[in-house]
């Protein structure tokens, strides 16, 4: 099991469940180093500090706030610790809701009880597993207080950060007042029910999968795999026939 990055306690109305967060998602994104494209050397990213003209380590990086012209507020570990912030240990459960739009959602993470609270962390997964709906709360995770979702997953509860609403942009223009015949709706929702389920375990980086078969090239001295043709060019103009052609292609795959 991996290190928790928090600690602390869920409250539940008056019902306190100690808890652990672990993250339950993780980035397979192949790390590229920038390099010198004359000599290929790697380059070097330096902490430099101006006032005494020298780099510092990470060790001797703290936090501060700007206050304007180049002034910054030194703010030490120990004061930042001491906020009088309620929901430095706990995470605060607001409400409930019956779902949570998409756009709102950030990371996922998930919550894990200490021994002495494994009751009350199970009644509160069942409560939200009986109902159907996922709890609203808060808590503060590194330098802001965060809002989140608790909800009751294969056994366990999975906690997603949100963005507040004053971070998601809902403004943006409406295409659902296009004009559509009944026949071209009829297609398009032919075309959906003809792709099926879509299996998202099953599913692979394949950029990902290209660039480390680039790179393993490479280092064998052999030659760079070959590009692959470009796809075809959207087809705008007859309609209603790449719909037709369409659900043919999705009903031969699905059935492959």
């Amino acid at each position: 099991m991996e290190r928790s990055i928090w600690s602390g306690t869920v409250s539940f109305g008056l019902v306190t469940i100690p808890v652990n967060l672990y993250g339950a998602t993780r980035s397979n994104d192949v790390a590229l180093h920038q390099v010198h494209k004359t000599c290929g050397g790697r380059m070097r990213q330096l902490r430099w500090c101006p006032e005494c003209q020298a780099e510092i380590s990470l060790d001797d990086l703290g936090k501060g706030w700007g206050v304007g012209k180049g002034e910054t507020i030194p703010l030490t570990d120990a004061e930042l610790a001491a906020l009088p912030v309620p929901t430095a240990k706990t995470i605060q459960i607001l409400g409930v809701v019956k779902a949570v739009d998409p756009l709102y959602m950030e990371k996922a993470y998930y919550l894990q009880p200490e021994a002495a609270g494994r009751k009350a962390y199970a009644l509160f997964y069942r409560a939200l597993a009986d109902k159907g709906v996922a709890a609203i709360g808060r808590f503060a995770l590194r330098t802001k207080e965060t809002l989140v979702t608790v909800q009751a997953r294969d056994g366990i509860l999975a906690l997603t950060t949100l963005y507040y609403a004053d971070e998601v942009r809902l403004e943006h223009e409406r295409y659902d007042d296009v004009a559509l015949t009944d026949t071209e709706m009829g297609l398009a929702t032919m075309l959906v029910e003809a792709m099926g389920e879509a299996d998202l375990r099953g599913q692979r980086d394949g950029y990902r999968e290209a660039l480390l078969a680039l790179v393993e090239s490479k280092v064998a001295g052999l030659s760079p795999p070959k590009a692959l043709p470009a796809g075809p060019n959207p087809i705008i103009g007859d309609l209603m026939a790449t719909l037709r052609e369409s659900i043919e292609a999705a009903r031969k795959a699905k059935a492959a």
